[in-house]
């Protein structure tokens, strides 16, 4: 008698079969929005530490702008005249340098629920305590005092 020694072309179409149903009706119903929502947030956090220590280290005055309607937001250099600083506003470029921070773009999934408009000083503090609001219970918060930037 001879010893069976692997799978058969019926099993082989019967398990792709199964996979690609389980594919077609529990891949879509996978929440990613969580993944999103967090990402999101960690994205504005680095983004608003990135605005408070370029402001702190070159001694300019830094905008930034949290738009609740448009779900974006953008981070530019006032226009001061002062020293080194931007006659105009400059959009701050991104930690790494692949782009600038000028409104960019929540993900289709997230929503920016309390939005800010405010200026890191040359010391990086803000004029007063700011606090953005995400959907799904998220913030980001900055002190007044400090201009640390927390969630």
């Amino acid at each position: 008698m001879r010893a069976s020694t692997g799978f058969t072309l019926v099993e082989l179409v019967a398990v792709l079969i199964i996979i690609g149903a389980l594919a077609v009706f529990v891949a879509p119903r996978l929440n990613t929005t969580g993944f999103s929502q967090y990402s999101f947030h960690q994205e504005l956090l680095a983004a608003m530490r990135h605005a408070q220590k370029t402001a702190n280290a070159s001694g300019c005055e830094i905008e930034v702008t949290v738009n609740a309607g448009a779900d974006t937001y953008t981070i530019e250099y006032a226009p001061s005249g002062q020293g080194d600083c931007a006659d105009t506003r400059t959009p701050l470029i991104k930690p790494g340098g692949s782009g600038n921070l000028k409104n960019q773009e929540a993900p289709d999934d997230v929503d920016i629920d309390v939005g800010a408009a405010f200026t890191f000083d040359p010391f990086g503090v803000p004029g007063s305590r700011q606090r953005i609001g995400l959907g799904g219970g998220r913030e980001v918060i900055v002190e007044a005092r400090t201009g640390y930037v927390h969630d």
